[in-house]
């Protein structure tokens, strides 16, 4: 054999010894894998979401009480831990990145949800006031014979004889009898008649980015209130009162009641006032609300009148005096404020709450072994 055949020879060999022992490599890499998915288990992970329709931007008169949007991972200030599973040296890895999400002015929460199983809603924490058909026609909640809970994204869990039912995720029925005579609750908790899980089959959904909530009545409108967010007109400090007149632009019913709890944002106006008084209105705690006369439902005969003035306890506390009497802030004086005033309000007796279930599907790390033998 001479050399130039010999060099031929040589060559041509060496890719077939490669080629082998590349299969043999790939087919350990394979075996490894196969039995890393042997070992890994899956299990659920549940999430149970409280929404509160007093945290969306209520600032904004746009906004809809009962149509609303729901995202996930987008909460300021707030941080999610992410595993992750790896194989590393021929041993299993569990490592860990802390993600931030930026802020947003819809109701949201602080995690991404994934792997998605299931969804279902639980209950739903109604008010126990009027809400409002249009014209001077209003509905005691009570009054229907069910609500809807629908979310846009999902559709077809119930089939009932009108579209609205099947694009609803929930059939709310009232948890218990409640009967009008009497004292009656400020709030009503409503159930799922059906009890009924969306289900994601044969595969988890990826995550949700967001949900569109809508609340309707049997017909298929949307629940409304006349005015659960209000606008200041003017306010009237009284001269050595211990209470504040508010007056607004819109009109209100039965929706406020003596005894409500209000919240004011952004008040301000252009009129001389001390700075306290600015910071007083505008206070996180809230303030109590009292009602000269109480809004009587529209009779065969008669339509009942709407008022746009409340009273507010003024700045001030009780003194040590026996017995001890309320006294107002000294700074505080009598005036009247009407010019260029900004502020809206919120009564939070007239918010609901729905509890919302997703499971999902995870790694069980705790069952992985910490090395292949």
């Amino acid at each position: 054999m001479d050399n130039h055949e010999y060099t031929k020879l040589y060559y041509n060999s060496r890719p077939l010894e490669s080629s082998s022992e590349e299969d043999e490599s790939s087919e350990e890499e394979e075996n490894e894998q196969l039995q890393l998915n042997k070992k890994i288990n899956y299990g659920k992970n549940t999430f149970n979401f409280l929404i509160d329709s007093a945290d969306r931007d209520w600032t904004d008169l746009a906004t809809e009480t009962f149509n609303f949007q729901v995202k996930f991972g987008n909460s300021s200030d707030s941080n999610e831990i992410i595993k992750t599973l790896s194989i590393e040296n021929n041993q299993y890895k569990i490592s860990e990145e802390t993600k931030r999400f930026l802020g947003s002015k819809t109701l949201s929460f602080p995690i991404n949800v994934r792997n998605i199983e299931s969804i279902s809603v639980h209950t739903l924490i109604m008010p126990k006031r009027l809400m409002y058909l249009g014209g001077a026609n209003y509905m005691d909640i009570l009054d229907f014979r069910y609500l809807l809970v629908c979310i846009e994204e999902i559709s077809n869990v119930y089939y009932g004889t009108n579209s609205d039912i099947n694009k609803a995720i929930a059939v709310m029925y009232p948890l218990s009898v409640i009967y009008k005579s009497g004292t009656e609750p400020k709030h009503i908790e409503f159930k799922d008649k059906g009890h009924l899980i969306k289900e994601f089959k044969p595969v988890p959904i990826n995550c949700f980015n967001s949900l569109k909530f809508v609340i309707k009545d049997p017909n298929g409108k949307v629940l409304k209130f006349k005015n659960d967010v209000i606008s200041i007109k003017q306010v009237d400090i009284h001269a050595s009162n211990e209470f504040i007149t508010i007056t607004t632009n819109e009109s209100i019913n039965d929706e406020y009641k003596n005894g409500d709890l209000i919240k004011i944002k952004n008040f301000n106006t252009s009129d001389t006032i001390d700075s306290r008084f600015i910071t007083f209105i505008n206070r996180e705690d809230g303030h109590k609300i009292y009602k000269e006369t109480a809004f009587v439902d529209t009779t065969y005969n008669s339509t009942a009148n709407l008022v746009n003035s409340f009273v507010i306890i003024a700045p001030g506390s009780y003194d040590s005096s026996s017995p001890p009497k309320f006294v107002r802030d000294s700074y505080l004086q009598e005036t009247t404020l009407s010019s260029n005033i900004t502020g809206k309000i919120l009564n939070t007796n007239l918010q609901f709450s729905l509890f919302l279930k997703v499971d999902t599907k995870i790694v069980e790390f705790n069952n992985l072994n910490s090395q292949i033998i």
